[in-house]
């Protein structure tokens, strides 16, 4: 697991409007069996774009699996039997581009092998602000809640941090998301890095390599 790590810029308040905002989240999606890998933030006043890093996370599954494999095979060694375990294929890492000004996100779904649509996504959240916080690696957090396509939604976030967005398609809080869950916890994000630098957010494109 990611140790919370970040990495906060002096008078961040002051040089916020002059570079662009970079978030790295830790996930977690806990279902029949947990699964964790990052995610990269890239926002600026117009708008956000989060990579999922699925790529990173198909590569050691395929060593994993590799190496159970050939476990299998000596396991089975003088015998017929034969063991094996498919592991769907991941070309490209998953893009949410959030524009501020329509309140949408626009992220690529496949649909078959090598076909892919472009969805835009009407994402407005109403969100209920609390006066309850916490500080998070030294951050003083704020949490509200909110109930997204039918699951309720806790968050934290900073007003230091005066950016409203978050991770996956979350957004529209008076501060960045420093973590998030669902209600029963199934998926699960949180901040591990926080920089301000020039990433050209919004030429960020969405497409397929």
């Amino acid at each position: 697991m990611y140790r919370v790590l970040f990495f906060m810029l002096v008078c961040f308040n002051v040089n916020a409007q002059e570079n662009d905002l970079y978030v790295v989240y830790n996930q977690i999606f806990d279902y029949s069996k947990p699964i964790e890998r990052a995610a990269f933030l890239y926002a600026d006043d117009n708008g956000s774009l989060y990579e999922d890093d699925m790529l990173t996370q198909y590569r050691q599954s395929v060593i994993e699996n590799e190496k159970w494999q050939k476990e299998q095979e000596k396991k089975n060694e003088g015998s017929t039997i034969k063991s094996f375990r498919y592991i769907g294929e991941v070309k490209n890492n998953t893009f949410y581009k959030f524009k501020r000004d329509g309140n949408t996100v626009q992220f690529i779904q496949p649909v078959m092998k090598d076909r892919y649509a472009l969805i835009t996504d009407n994402v407005q959240q109403n969100w209920k602000l609390s006066q309850e916080k916490k500080i998070i690696s030294g951050v003083e957090c704020f949490k509200a809640t909110t109930r997204f396509r039918g699951v309720d939604w806790e968050a934290w976030y900073a007003p230091s941090v005066p950016y409203p967005y978050g991770p996956w398609k979350l957004h529209g809080l008076p501060g960045l998301i420093i973590e998030a869950h669902d209600i029963n916890k199934r998926n699960n994000y949180t901040a591990v890095k926080i920089e301000l630098q020039k990433s050209d957010t919004q030429n960020k494109d969405l497409r397929i390599v």
